[in-house]
């Protein structure tokens, strides 16, 4: 158990911690911008991942698993050339005591202010406007290396929001996510993160109209897709790409299959990480000649980041979804699926600089309870009375 809190403290250990990775944030959203300084933030960006891990060494008890999982983590990643694998593991083990609350409005905060500077800066010339061509149709990056990155921070800002909505506004919530996805799909055309925000309108409604039956079907809901999510790494295996079904789902996810095909005749499995080498199409103003990019990010924590390192992760991230529905917060378990539901035909969830929700996964639940339990109690008991439904 973490140590107690002074939540009347300004300087408490979680408020350091959010600040410390507010600034984080800031250095991953300009980094993957067009600003000609962008790439350059990546260099500094340990700071404040060493001074969240240093503060919560120092000022907080953790479990021996905890432990163990960082120890472990840390000696499956630290030889690894990327760095990201590295840093995940750091941040869920020294996000334990930070409010959920205050995190999710501190993003949002970070995410809007970073995406309004950026979208302002591409339209008025200062920096580059990057264009991508798919299927005929014209894709802004708007200020980013890639028209998907600026669409991934708009799903994971309207999660936030949707977080913090509770699902209090229901019908505005998702009228507001309607013509967000109009905007992306005239501006973007991202098909992944523009279903994925229909999601997460959709299950705020759930928890206005339907609170005490999602909480009874969150858990086999979790199941399924954690087993779709798996199938999703070795799905060449089971559905050869030169198959009618293969061929189809190919031409349905853009080609992705038949990368990810590529990806198993050239490469093996490793227990420890190892460098693919990509030609991608982010941060270039013409089209990648030799195309290869692995979009899901679960094959890419899988075969990037090593068969322990995918292990400990996936236990880790399936665990707090679990975690929170046997908990009753059954609302936030079906925002962090979505979020790694996202990750399937996106590489969003493995890379750091868009995996910006990820101290979700590591928030103690203790937290995550005394930040929503009371409207948790007050809607499952309300709503179980008016369809004479048993809560518990």
């Amino acid at each position: 158990m973490g140590v107690k809190l002074n939540k009347q403290s300004f300087l408490s250990i979680g408020n350091i911690l959010i600040a410390l990775y507010a600034l984080l944030l800031l250095i991953d959203i300009f980094s993957r911008s067009t600003f000609s300084f962008g790439i350059e933030l990546l260099h500094i960006r340990f700071i404040p991942i060493g001074l969240m891990l240093l503060l919560s060494i120092f000022g907080e008890n953790h479990s021996k698993w905890e432990w163990i999982i960082l120890i472990l983590g840390v000696v499956v990643t630290f030889r690894s050339i990327n760095k990201d694998y590295l840093f995940m593991i750091l941040i869920i083990f020294s996000s334990r005591s930070i409010s959920p609350k205050l995190f999710i409005k501190t993003s949002l905060v970070v995410i809007i202010v970073s995406l309004t500077i950026i979208l302002l800066a591409a339209k008025l010339g200062i920096i580059p406007n990057l264009l991508s061509l798919r299927n005929g149709i014209v894709r802004q990056g708007l200020g980013f290396q890639y028209p998907l990155i600026f669409s991934g921070y708009i799903f994971l800002g309207f999660v936030c929001y949707i977080l913090l909505d509770q699902g209090k506004h229901p019908i505005f919530s998702f009228v507001v996510a309607v013509f967000v996805v109009l905007a992306l799909d005239k501006l973007t055309n991202s098909r992944n993160d523009e279903i994925c925000i229909i999601l997460v309108a959709l299950i705020n409604c759930a928890k206005k109209y339907l609170f005490v039956l999602m909480n009874k079907f969150t858990s086999i809901v979790i199941d399924i897709s954690v087993i779709i999510i798996l199938f999703s790494v070795f799905i060449n295996k089971f559905i050869p790409t030169n198959s009618n079904l293969g061929a189809k789902l190919d031409t349905l996810f853009s080609g992705r299959l038949s990368l990810q095909t590529t990806l198993f005749q050239y490469y093996s499995p490793s227990l420890f990480s190892q460098n693919i080498i990509q030609n991608g199409w982010g941060g270039k103003y013409t089209t990648a000649t030799n195309y290869f990019y692995i979009d899901n990010s679960f094959t890419r924590l899988f075969f990037m980041g090593g068969m322990i390192f995918f292990g400990i992760i996936f236990v880790l991230i399936v665990c707090k979804m679990l975690q929170l529905s046997k908990a009753k917060l059954s609302f936030i378990a079906l925002m962090l699926l979505i979020i790694c539901i996202n990750g399937i035909s996106s590489d969003s969830f493995s890379i750091l600089t868009t995996n910006l929700l990820l101290p979700l996964f590591g928030i103690s639940l203790t937290n995550y309870k005394s930040d929503f339990v009371a409207d948790v109690d007050y809607r499952i008991q309300n709503e179980a009375s008016n369809y004479g439904i048993e809560a518990f």
